[in-house]
């Protein structure tokens, strides 16, 4: 059982004054990074794919039926790959979620070190 390897604090673009939450955790060479709103609505997961070497962010909207919250998958896939930290950051923020530059290092690291 793999247990929570890390934790950081990512500012929900809602919250402004209350940060939401974040837990990293490493499976078979896939990060994968959690945030979700204030008002738990919506839902950013996303990370580096080793294997499939790219970025990828799901968008989940939390207020439509289960079957139907993925609203956006990008990256991870032949037509969507992003291969750059800047590719991913510009895509959460198209979608919602602003992922603060200081933030940046620790994706950048989790490519290079191939998680």
């Amino acid at each position: 059982m793999m247990g929570i390897t890390n934790i950081h604090i990512l500012i929900d673009p809602e919250a402004k004054s209350n940060p939401v939450l974040q837990v990293k955790r490493r499976k078979d060479s896939v990060s994968r990074h959690v945030v979700v709103n204030r008002k738990a609505t919506m839902k950013w997961v996303f990370g580096w794919d080793q294997p499939l070497q790219s970025f990828y962010l799901q968008v989940h909207n939390l207020v439509l039926p289960k079957d139907d919250q993925i609203v956006a998958w990008l990256g991870a896939t032949p037509d969507s790959k992003m291969y750059e930290v800047e590719d991913l950051i510009r895509e959460a923020k198209n979608h919602g979620l602003a992922i603060d530059p200081s933030y940046q290092p620790i994706l950048y690291r989790e490519k290079d070190e191939s998680v």
